[in-house]
């Protein structure tokens, strides 16, 4: 085990294809290594122990939220870096985040910028406004047009009065992240990341970006069909607008969403005849 006290939490679910490729980058922490499987139905559990990964097995998918809410809980060390399986933390990432998080422990880590095939993301985003998630919902399910491409400019799309983790990949003290809660288990998945980032802002912690790139393979941590992928998106974002900007304006979110759904059946059904 190395010295780190420190605990690599990953949820999987259906990820058997990228596991190679995540222990093999993580083989000096192989020891530090928690996966909690978020009831698979292929052969990622057999898989992790018989290359003796400590591995908690879920009984069914509670979502991304709640499984990594329960790696923490299981955590015996005082810091984790919670990581998608398709990522991993490299060297300098973690002991960075661990020298940073000792002087300030109300904080949550992230990478400086995670690079996804030719895309490049910063770690840490600035907050959601009514106007980012109206802009998201259109580009998500409409694809980009004059609105998106008009929205993306207004000085007003983002809140910079408070950020939140890319959750891609994020590393904390065990005590804050359940001091504050935790993931907000009403999430499934996607936006979870969102709420935590301004939960942390509101109890007076911080979202801090260190020095370090993350390679992400992006969007590939499970076996999930687009449209399925599109859904789970459309969910998690519905979900932040009804929590924090009542039910009117989550209605014309809805619809636009039910709309689109529309249409992409008509068409299929086209194509079909």
């Amino acid at each position: 085990m190395s010295n780190l006290p420190l605990t690599i939490i990953a949820v999987t679910y259906n990820s058997r294809h990228i596991l190679d490729s995540f222990l093999y980058n993580l083989e000096s922490y192989r020891d530090n290594l928690l996966i909690i499987d978020n009831g698979s139905d292929d052969d990622t559990v057999v898989f992790l122990k018989k290359n003796q990964i400590r591995v908690l097995a879920l009984d069914k998918n509670l979502g991304f939220g709640q499984a990594a809410n329960i790696g923490v809980a299981e955590c015996i060390t005082p810091f984790f870096c919670l990581v998608n399986p398709d990522c991993s933390p490299g060297s300098g990432l973690l002991n960075k985040g661990l020298e940073v998080l000792a002087g300030n422990p109300q904080s949550c880590i992230v990478p400086k910028k995670i690079i996804q095939s030719d895309n490049v993301y910063s770690g840490i985003q600035p907050g959601y406004t009514r106007l980012k998630l109206f802009k998201d919902i259109l580009e998500t399910n409409y694809g980009p047009s004059v609105i998106v491409r008009w929205l993306d400019n207004l000085s007003k799309l983002h809140d910079h009065s408070w950020y939140w983790p890319l959750g891609v990949c994020l590393i904390m003290t065990k005590d804050y992240f359940e001091k504050i809660g935790g993931f907000d288990p009403n999430y499934f998945m996607y936006c979870e990341d969102v709420d935590l980032g301004k939960r942390i802002t509101n109890a007076g912690g911080s979202i801090i970006a260190v020095d370090e790139n993350l390679l992400h393979e992006g969007r590939n941590s499970s076996l999930l069909a687009e449209d399925k992928k599109i859904m789970l998106i459309n969910q998690g974002r519905l979900q932040y607008a009804r929590l924090n900007y009542g039910r009117y304006f989550t209605i014309i979110l809805t619809t636009l969403v039910n709309v689109s759904y529309a249409l992409k059946k008509q068409l299929k059904g086209k194509f079909r005849s």
